[in-house]
């Protein structure tokens, strides 16, 4: 089966400089969500650029140890990505791990 579209990526910078801004923090980066992306195929072509990741933009992050997984959602409510202080908690889940000793 051969595919006829591509997905260029052009905001890898920005993404891994995200992910720093959360390691700084303690926090490890998973994922980025992108909301309300007025972004379509043209000439079987998707361009992503770094200007896409703007306000609303939803970061996952983990900070996990032995003991608990720790998961968080942050919402970037300003237009500094790079100031940690742009990221509001939206969403935050922690799960312990079971111990084996009774």
């Amino acid at each position: 089966m051969k595919y006829d579209k591509k997905i260029n990526i052009f905001a890898v910078d920005k993404i891994i400089n995200i992910g720093k801004v959360f390691n700084n923090e303690g926090y490890e980066l998973g994922s980025l969500f992108i909301k309300d992306l007025d972004i379509a195929f043209k000439n079987k072509e998707l361009n992503f650029h770094s200007s896409d990741i703007s306000s609303g933009t939803v970061a996952y992050v983990t900070k996990n140890s032995d003991e608990k997984y720790h998961l968080l959602w942050f919402k970037l409510v300003g237009y500094d990505w790079s100031e940690f202080k742009s990221w509001k908690l939206i969403k935050e889940s922690i799960e312990y791990n079971e111990s084996k000793e009774v």
